[in-house]
């Protein structure tokens, strides 16, 4: 046994022979208070899933009984099971079911689908990284799957040493769960202790797009909505001073490349005299509000929002428009 230093990970270092699974059958179907459990199980993935409709992949179906859950619930079911004693049986069930493993350059034939889900199998996977992104790959944008495997913490809790054999390579804590599902791109929702304590079932999310990817739409709409308040109030005969010389306030007044501003203020004296690169506004001290009044003053350091707020009120009885930067123009209201 190996455990990672850095996460707690926990692996044997012996793959099981590569045709190890291609007969291989080991199933609880038998019992009746394990075909309760699948069915509850199946019952709180669908409070994160939603509505029962679209297509529901099981990687590992076995003989296809957790498969059949989904399919009395209204949904198109299919599944990946390369076992062949299991997959016959799951055959003589009428389910779709196909021969291949899931890795990371081969997700699921006729993904990507609405839901994926898999139950003991990723403890077997010698390349756990490979068969989640597999996993994140045959499962739609969007789409929540569901991830169940034998509980570490169980053992440890019980000093169950025979929960530990040659074809279980991978162990894992609800923190390594969810540490090798994040890094493989799925939103995790929720990992619960579940079948008596037994198993660990992460319920995840395939996130609809990149988070980043937006930023490019999102400051479009914010710099138009920022042009448009400043065009409105200069239309309208007011000056406009800045209050915010860091970071935040430089990058905003460079992608506007608005020539409008009358002046930029900040607190810090050492910005002060100097000026902000593209925009080229010489930063003064926020005294420079009583020398040279403004009507309207645009609040860019964020992070010091409030304390702005009060000393323009306060200190500089300032009377005109405040507003702040973001994703729309925010007027403070007094």
């Amino acid at each position: 046994m190996w455990e990672c230093d850095f996460c707690g990970f926990v692996q044997l270092m012996n793959p099981m022979p590569s045709d190890f699974y291609d007969d291989y059958e080991m199933a609880f179907t038998f019992s009746p208070g394990f075909l309760d459990y699948l069915s509850d199980l199946r019952d709180q993935f669908l409070e994160f899933f939603g509505p029962p409709s679209g297509r529901v992949l099981e990687i590992g179906c076995g003989d296809g009984t957790f498969l059949q859950a989904f399919k009395k619930k209204g949904f198109d079911v299919v599944g990946v099971e390369p076992s062949l004693p299991f997959r016959e049986q799951a055959l003589a069930k009428g389910l779709d079911v196909h021969n291949c493993y899931i890795l990371a350059d081969s997700p699921a034939p006729g993904g990507p689908y609405d839901a994926v889900v898999t139950r003991q199998v990723l403890e077997h996977v010698f390349d756990p990284s490979g068969f989640l992104a597999g996993f994140t790959q045959s499962l739609k944008r969007g789409g929540t799957g569901l991830i169940e495997v034998p509980s570490l913490e169980q053992s440890i809790e019980n000093g169950r040493f025979f929960d530990f054999f040659p074809d279980h390579v991978n162990y894992f804590s609800s923190s390594t769960l969810s540490r090798a599902c994040s890094a493989s791109g799925l939103e995790v929702l929720e990992i619960r202790r579940t079948f008596k304590g037994e198993y660990l079932s992460a319920f995840v999310r395939r996130p609809s797009a990149s988070k980043l990817a937006k930023m490019s739409d999102l400051a479009k709409a914010s710099i138009s909505d920022t042009l448009r308040f400043l065009d409105e109030e200069k239309s309208a005969g007011k000056r406009i001073a800045v209050w915010g010389g860091g970071g935040k306030g430089t990058s905003a007044l460079a992608a506007m490349n608005w020539d409008g501003i009358a002046y930029v203020v900040d607190s810090d004296p050492r910005k002060q005299g100097l000026f902000l690169p593209v925009s080229h506004h010489q930063v003064l001290s926020p005294d420079h509000l009583l020398e040279d009044p403004v009507e309207t003053v645009l609040i860019t350091a964020l992070a010091h929002h409030d304390e702005i707020i009060h000393d323009l009120i306060n200190r500089f009885q300032f009377a005109g428009t405040i507003a702040t930067l973001g994703l729309r123009i925010e007027i403070v209201e007094r």
